[in-house]
């Protein structure tokens, strides 16, 4: 049996965090945008000084998941206080921003432990609801949500190096206590 731990991001992860982040993202989108959004998505996104900073942020906690010979699997990042559309209220709704999963561990159920962690923070916290963004193409990731308890809400735009993608979808899951 795979043991699976998931814990909270220290600055001390910060190399291996940015390596796993930049990795992941360009495994799943390089076939899908250019090379030169993809870089300038990762160089602003993804470097240990931008992550470094991120983790200091109090809004912002990255969730790891380890195996038992303690590698690095997928990352989660959640953000207190940001809302896709103006007629929800900031304070009852918190941000799943980013997860990410090595491509060999995906349908391994790595991400529902960090779904889970994600889902027991918000809760923690009282917060009525969980929202994210996902382009609209990624079908997986979508039925992945969509199991959960996550439905479509609405649609917002996201900004890749020079490429805006219109209509990404953003996804809400009421918490329920």
């Amino acid at each position: 049996m795979n043991i699976i731990k998931v814990r909270p991001a220290s600055i001390q992860d910060i190399e291996m965090l940015s390596y796993l982040a930049a990795f992941t993202f360009r495994h799943t989108y390089e076939k899908y945008n250019t090379a030169a959004d993809i870089a300038l998505y990762i160089r602003t996104h993804f470097t240990e000084e931008v992550l470094a900073n991120a983790i200091q942020q109090p809004e912002n906690t990255f969730l790891l998941a380890f195996n038992q010979r303690e590698q690095m699997l997928g990352y989660a990042k959640v953000v207190r206080n940001k809302v896709p559309d103006i007629d929800m209220v900031a304070n009852q709704y918190i941000q799943l921003e980013k997860i990410y999963l090595l491509p060999e561990v995906q349908g391994k159920k790595i991400g529902q432990h960090l779904m889970k962690a994600c889902l027991s923070l918000a809760k923690t916290e009282g917060f009525k609801a969980i929202w994210l963004g996902v382009w609209k193409e990624n079908k997986a990731a979508i039925q992945f949500y969509e199991k959960i308890g996550f439905r479509v809400a609405g649609n917002y735009a996201f900004t890749m190096g020079d490429t805006v993608y219109e209509e990404d979808y953003w996804m809400v899951k009421p918490l329920t206590y």
